[in-house]
C-alpha cells in the first residue's frame, strides 16, 4: 500500500516550512490553531501525496491553501492545478486565498472557511474546489483573483 500522507522523505520539507511561514500562513495559524474554528484541528504544512499543503483538517478533509504572488506565474499556475487535481482525486476538498485576502480581510476568511466546515456538501465549482466569494471586492477586474468569486455566500446571507 502507497503512503499517501506525511511522507517520510518529505520530512524535512515540512519542519522548513513550519519553520518559516509567510506572514499570511502566520496570521491565519494563528486563528485556525488556537480554536477559532469551533472544534475543527488543522494540521500546518502537511504532506498529502507528492505535495505540501499550507493547511489540512483531516475531519473535514478540507486544504486551505495561501496563494502569495509566486502562485499567479503560469509554469505556477500550471503546477497548483496538477497538485489540485491529485488532492480532489483523494477525495479532499480545496480552498485557494490570496496573502492579500489574509492580511486585508481576515475576517471574511474565516467566515468563509467556517462555512465550508459546517457545509461541506456545497461544490459550486465541481470536483471538490472552492473559492473564497468575496474576492472581487478585493482586487480589480480582470485579475487572475477575480476567477475566485464563483463561491456561494454563506447560507445566513441566501434567500
Amino acid at each position: 500500500m502507497v503512503k499517501i500522507f506525511n511522507r517520510s522523505e518529505q520530512k524535512q520539507l515540512r519542519q522548513i516550512l513550519r519553520k518559516d511561514p509567510t506572514p499570511a500562513e502566520r496570521g491565519l495559524w494563528s486563528i485556525i490553531s488556537r480554536g477559532g474554528l469551533d472544534h475543527w484541528r488543522f494540521r500546518r504544512q502537511y504532506g498529502i501525496g507528492p505535495y505540501v499543503v499550507d493547511f489540512y483538517c483531516p475531519q473535514a478533509k478540507l486544504v486551505i491553501e495561501v496563494d502569495g504572488d509566486s502562485h499567479f506565474f503560469p509554469d505556477a499556475i500550471a503546477s497548483d492545478h496538477r497538485r489540485d487535481q491529485f488532492i480532489r482525486s483523494q477525495g479532499i476538498r480545496i480552498i485557494h486565498v490570496t496573502n492579500q485576502q489574509v492580511r486585508c480581510d481576515l475576517t471574511n476568511v474565516i467566515a468563509f472557511i467556517q462555512n465550508e466546515l459546517c457545509n461541506p456538501l456545497q461544490l459550486p465549482l465541481g470536483k471538490g474546489e472552492r473559492r473564497i466569494s468575496n474576492a472581487s471586492l478585493l482586487f480589480p477586474r480582470g485579475s487572475r483573483e477575480r476567477r475566485i468569486s464563483n463561491a456561494q455566500p454563506p447560507l445566513s446571507k441566501r434567500k
